[in-house]
């Protein structure tokens, strides 16, 4: 997704990407410019990036990741599945034969995943996020923090 939704400001999911790139950046030492010539880049595009300005590229993320450090696929994995917006994943139940199943939501529409391969790498990418969230306590920090900034 790289479109700006209604109204112009970035969603809450993009504030909290934002802010990871940045605490990942911070981390690696690295600054603005060192972050954009590694990707071939502007310094400005890495600052909207941690801004939550205009849309997340896949392919920007995944080289912002490598620049940082960040190797591990599932990881990788996870940020793509976490830009293209929020989506649910309705689980098998042993007593039933029916697959599993991913749906999601865009500003044009919806869409329904249920060939095993997909449903698979959207469960990896959410049971990788839920091991990497904040805490119920840290996300509210995390989002006063954002509102504070704008």
């Amino acid at each position: 997704m790289t479109e700006t939704p209604p109204g112009g400001g970035p969603t809450v999911l993009r504030m909290i990407l934002a802010r990871q790139l940045q605490e990942l950046r911070e981390k690696a030492g690295m600054s603005y410019e060192q972050a954009a010539g590694a990707i071939y880049s502007t310094p400005w595009t890495i600052r909207r990036m941690e801004r939550a300005e205009g849309g997340l590229k896949p392919l920007t993320v995944k080289s912002v990741l490598l620049a940082y450090g960040v190797t591990d696929v599932r990881e990788i994995d996870a940020w793509h599945a976490a830009l293209y917006g929020m989506f649910n994943v309705f689980r098998q139940f042993p007593a039933r034969e029916l697959p599993d199943v991913v749906y999601g939501e865009s500003l044009t529409g919806a869409y329904y995943l249920n060939k095993p391969e997909e449903a698979a790498r959207y469960i990896e990418a959410l049971d990788q996020m839920c091991a990497q969230a904040a805490s119920p306590a840290q996300t509210v920090t995390i989002l006063r923090d954002l509102m504070k900034e704008t």
